[in-house]
């Protein structure tokens, strides 16, 4: 993962221990999105969280940039459900 992510993930949650070593070094590749509360509420799946407002807009956004981009794309969501079901 870009150094950028690895760094914040590294401190936020493993006390600084996650090590990232990759050649993209800057934040530029990074885009967040905030959907809003409009697009649904999360709602309790197994052991995880799901939103499928917030899947749809990240299935939307991904589309366009396929369309218009030749280079590579991922995704980062906090629930592996959204992830899993937004494939």
């Amino acid at each position: 993962m870009p150094t950028c992510l690895g760094a914040f993930i590294s401190q936020a949650i493993y006390q600084s221990k996650l090590k990232s070593n990759h050649e993209i070094k800057t934040s530029d590749c990074l885009k967040f999105v905030d959907v809003g509360i409009q697009h649904g509420e999360e709602t309790k799946d197994g052991f995880s969280w799901k939103n499928p407002g917030e899947v749809h807009i990240v299935v939307q956004l991904i589309k366009t940039y396929y369309r218009h981009k030749t280079s590579a794309s991922c995704r980062l969501t906090m629930h592996n459900v959204q992830q899993s079901k937004g494939s």
